[in-house]
Order: structure tokens, then C-alpha cells, then sequence
């Protein structure tokens, strides 16, 4: 916060707040800037707003997000050689122990903007030039699954097993995707979209939360969103018809604002939303409660949880980790 955000890296730090009003829970908890044995810096990127997404295991133990091993400051992070600049997954669990023993030289001149995992130990990385397969605590390169232009990675159940699933806003992954079938790790591994998304509808996709409401073993409704700040900003959402995925209406985050980062619960027939805001020119964005009760979408409300203050953003956002 003492300078304004820039593309060089930057010091990032994880915020717990109650979902009911938004108090921050303790201190934050920062992200390490200094190698300290095994363990590598986690920074991003101040100024690309893909990056920092975080996402919380499936086994609901852990939250993961990918970062940078560079010093703050390090010019220009995203587009560093990954040999001098080396890519990194974060793990931390409820406890607020943060690894970042998992580091590689790979996406070399690339951004690294989210991961995901299923316990913990297995992890996949999202960058612009694609999926990366690895493990915790592994330095070797990962396996590249695909080289697609993706955005967030997310694990929801789908036919009674877990299945990765990423988001994308360029040519080949715009909307949402299944990366091949259940939780891949071969090279060559398809990305495909799911059906009922297109460019149209879909041009500028970053997290998602899915759930599975009839409770079949397959998820059936989407939320998607969508961080255009003029036209189609916010929070779309999804319902599987069949075998195909039809827009119900975008829930508005504000006229001039769309969303980055998603996460959620369902209690009863009420879905709530976590969200962070995409702003004009990136300034000032907001933690939203969104309670969105089935019905139109405009009939969904918000509530205001946290505002970022001067020279600061915020990126991911999930549920708090599992003891």
C-alpha cells in the first residue's frame, strides 16, 4: 500500500472475514516475500488482474493460489524467464501454515494466474499458455497438460468423481471447460468447452462456483464471473437443461463493475456468493456477499463486506480451509 500497483511483483496477503458482515478475522496472514529453506517467495503481479486466484481443495483442507519466487519489486513478473524467476503453488491450510515448496522453472515469459487441488498434494496450475500438472514440494517441471489461454482452475463432482474444470476468455476456452475427464495429469489432454457457452456469451469468464443441486453426482447450475465493467459485468448464472447449459441473467454488481472472483454455499434454496469486483480502472475493488434466492436474477441482493484501500486490490477469494 505505500506505492501504487504496478506489473512489478508485489507482496500478497490473505484476509479472513466473516461471510455475515465482513469483520476481519485476526491479522492478515502475508505471503512470504524471503526464501526461508525449502520454502520460496509467493508474489504476483500488482497490476495483472488475472492473477492471485485462490481456490480451496476439494477435500475442503487446504487453500492453493500461484504466485512468483521474486523478490518485491522484481520488474515486470509476469513476463520474467522462468529460469531466473522460477513459477510457484501455495498451500495453506486452517492452521495459516504457508508452503510454497512447490516452485519450477516452466511458463517461462508467462503469467501464472490460479491452481487447484484435490488434496492438497496433487496440484494443477492455470497460466496463459496453458495447464501445468504437479506435486507438493516438486521443483522438476510440470507435465503440460494443455496449452490453451486459461484463466481459473476449480474441482467440482461431476458424474460421481471429481473433474477439473477451467474457465478461459480467449479463442478455444472462452466460458467453462473440462480438462479431459475426472483430474488429469498426461500431457495432451483435452480441453473442451461446455456446451451452451460461446465467445457471445461468454467473452471475458474468470472463477466459477458450481453446485449440484438435484444431487445426482453431477453438478447443475454455474456461477460464472464476468469482468466486463460496462455492458454484461457481474455475476453470471448457469442451469444445465439436458446436455446443455443455458444463461439465466447476469446478477449486477454494480452499474459500472463486473466480477473476478467467486466462491459459495447453498443453504436450503438459497445460494450464497463471495465476490470480488472488477472496477473501472482497477480502482478500489470490493468483497460483496450476493444472496440469490432462485428467482430472477435481479431479484438477488448484495451486501458490501470490504472495500480495498489505496494502492492495494483484492484478487481470490474461497471459503476458509477445514481444520
Amino acid at each position: 500500500g505505500a506505492a501504487a500497483l504496478t506489473n512489478d511483483a508485489t507482496a500478497g496477503f490473505l484476509e479472513r472475514r466473516q461471510v455475515a458482515n465482513g469483520t476481519i478475522v485476526g491479522a492478515p496472514l502475508a505471503l512470504p516475500t524471503a526464501v526461508n529453506g525449502a520454502n520460496r517467495q509467493l508474489t504476483f503481479s500488482g497490476a495483472a488482474s488475472v492473477e492471485g486466484q485462490l481456490s480451496r481443495s476439494s477435500n475442503g483442507k487446504y487453500l492453493v493460489v500461484a504466485g512468483y519466487a521474486a523478490n518485491p519489486g522484481t520488474v515486470n513478473v509476469s513476463t520474467s524467464t522462468s529460469a531466473a524467476t522460477n513459477r510457484v503453488i501455495g498451500r495453506i491450510d486452517a492452521a495459516g501454515t504457508v508452503n510454497t515448496t512447490t516452485a519450477f522453472n516452466a511458463f517461462s515469459g508467462s503469467g501464472v494466474r490460479g491452481a487447484a487441488s484435490t488434496d492438497g498434494t496433487m496440484l494443477w496450475v492455470a497460466t496463459d499458455t496453458g495447464i501445468g500438472y504437479t506435486t507438493l514440494g516438486s521443483t522438476a517441471a510440470p507435465t503440460i497438460l494443455n496449452t490453451g489461454n486459461v484463466r481459473a482452475l476449480q474441482i467440482f463432482g461431476q458424474n460421481n468423481v471429481q473433474q477439473l474444470f477451467v474457465s478461459g476468455g480467449a479463442s478455444g476456452t472462452y466460458g467453462v471447460n473440462t480438462v479431459g475427464t475426472g483430474t488429469p495429469n498426461a500431457a495432451g489432454t483435452a480441453v473442451t468447452t461446455l456446451t451452451g457457452f460461446t465467445q457471445a456469451n461468454s467473452p471475458s469468464s474468470y472463477d466459477f462456483v458450481a453446485f449440484d443441486r438435484d444431487a445426482n453426482g453431477s453438478i447443475d447450475q454455474l456461477y460464472v464471473a464476468d469482468d466486463r465493467t460496462v455492458t454484461g459485468g457481474g455475476v453470471q448464472r448457469w442451469k444445465l437443461n439436458g446436455a446443455t447449459w443455458t444463461l439465466e441473467g447476469t446478477i449486477s454488481t454494480g452499474l459500472t463493475a463486473g466480477a473476478r472472483g467467486v466462491a459459495g454455499y447453498v443453504a436450503g434454496n438459497t445460494v450464497t456468493l463471495l465476490v470480488t469486483t472488477s472496477e473501472v480502472g482497477n480502482t478500489a475493488p470490493r468483497v460483496l456477499r450476493v444472496t440469490d434466492a432462485g428467482g430472477a436474477t435481479a431479484a438477488a441482493t448484495s451486501q458490501l463486506l470490504a472495500t480495498a484501500t489505496t494502492n492495494t486490490t483484492y484478487r481470490g477469494i474461497a471459503l476458509a480451509p477445514l481444520p
